[in-house]
């Protein structure tokens, strides 16, 4: 967290929550600010959840903390890591738990804070279990923070001491399920004595945002229920199941207004098949106003627009083709590297209408299957099933004769891998094979 004053820009104070971060521990949500009510004194706080799980609440004048928070010792090997050897822990109670209940066949597990390295190890909280981009919300009423906490969703960790990512470790881009039941989690936190007043479970990560109106507090899930609580108990006062076509999965913020006198709730669904790391969403896309029964209605209004649907996007078998053996004749050979979840070169250049062979080659160092896909004028078209770890083939294909820029990417099954994008420039005078800028191939 930065402070800078509002009218200079010049820098107030920091505090940092995850030193030297190898687990992609970072704090995309955002930060709430309200009066902490603590010890018999008021004091101007802002509060916010990191994606470990943990709740920090500090003083926002100068970024003190109003609840302790110890540097913990913490492992540090691998060396070569020059992982940190202490990490932030706050009084506060955790919001989703922070070691790995069981593993699957082959696995092994480590506790939070291991430096990722050569071997895989399986770790909660993982890359994406704990609060994500969503907003919480902070009641006056209840003095209770509303967190999409995220859940239960160990990853698997390693790293490559020669590796040039971005993290210091590679991640599987979906968490270790085998054997492993995830669920997700939505948290009140009780800003005045930093402990949990109570919790919901629910089969998937919550990903939702949050928002208070009166004593009520809205949160959606990604299977399209979106709920009404009870802002102190907790308790599940009405539900709403996006059972409609093209509606989605009640993934975005709700908001709250009122207008002629009538009070609403509006809440975007949406979604795609994927809501990171794999989680299923339904498709759709609709904005649903919700209104307070009036004076004898027994029902709630629902008042919901009318998207039009899109296609989904997906490609039939046909577009697909087997990988080939080889080159064939004529064609311009381009060497495409699967490594640490990224295409190395991620950029190709070629000329109108040049027939290229595009090596593909999974040199994953865990057994991670990728395949091709590239969207053309004459459509999507890419490899037909996917290369497991150690596997390679070629997809053939003809540059357009029209100049612009081509993406390809990679998906398998329902998980597009973050990272795995690239272009195809078709320019005169291209050559193929613009290398990945700062990279070697090992």
């Amino acid at each position: 967290m930065v402070a800078v004053d509002l009218n200079t820009g010049q820098y107030k104070w920091h505090f940092q929550e995850v030193h030297h971060d190898l687990w992609d521990y970072d704090g995309p949500e955002p930060v709430v600010l309200f009066t902490l009510e603590k010890d018999g004194k008021q004091t101007p706080a802002i509060a916010h959840a990191n994606k470990n799980g943990y709740y920090f609440i500090l003083d926002r004048r100068d970024g003190k903390p109003l609840y302790d928070v110890k540097e913990v010792p913490v492992p540090t090997d691998p060396a070569w890591q020059n992982a940190s050897a202490t990490q932030p822990q706050p009084a506060t109670e955790p919001l989703i738990p922070q070691k790995v209940e069981k593993t699957g066949p082959g696995e092994q597990s480590a506790p939070m804070w291991t430096p990722p390295r050569e071997k895989p190890l399986v770790m909660q909280p993982g890359a994406e279990s704990g609060p994500e981009w969503a907003p919480s919300a902070y009641s006056p009423r209840t003095k209770y923070s509303y967190i999409p906490a995220g859940g239960y969703e160990p990853w698997a960790y390693h790293a490559i001491p020669d590796s040039e990512t971005t993290l210091g470790s590679t991640l599987t881009d979906n968490p270790s399920y085998a054997a492993t039941d995830h669920y997700g989690l939505f948290d009140a936190l009780d800003t005045t004595t930093g402990k949990l007043a109570w919790q919901m479970k629910v089969p998937e990560r919550v990903a939702s945002g949050v928002t208070v109106a009166g004593d009520l507090v809205f949160f959606g899930e990604s299977n399209g229920k979106f709920h009404a609580l009870d802002a102190k108990t907790g308790n599940d006062l009405w539900v709403y199941q996006s059972g409609e076509k093209n509606v989605g999965g009640a993934n975005g913020a709700p908001a709250v207004y009122v207008a002629n006198g009538i009070e609403y709730v509006v809440m975007a669904f949406g979604g795609n098949t994927q809501v990171r790391s794999g989680q299923n969403s339904p498709p759709g896309d609709a904005l649903i106003a919700f209104a307070l029964p009036q004076s004898g209605q027994g029902a709630t209004n629902i008042v919901t627009a009318q998207p039009t649907p899109v296609p989904s996007g997906d490609i039939p078998d046909s577009a697909l083709v087997e990988p080939a053996k080889e080159a064939p004749p004529g064609a311009t050979e381009v060497e495409v590297y699967a490594h640490d979840i990224h295409f190395y070169p991620d950029h190709l250049t070629a000329k109108p209408g040049q027939k290229l062979a595009i090596k593909l080659e999974n040199q994953e160092p865990t057994d991670i299957p990728h395949n091709f896909y590239i969207k053309l004028p004459t459509g999507v078209t890419g490899v037909k099933g996917v290369l497991r770890a150690g596997q390679e083939g070629y997809m053939i294909l003809t540059a357009p004769t029209e100049p612009g820029d081509y993406s390809f990417w990679c998906d398998v099954g329902s998980y597009r891998f973050q990272g795995m994008v690239g272009t195809l420039t078709v320019a005169a005078g291209g050559a193929p094979g613009m290398p990945h800028t700062g990279y070697s191939i090992p």
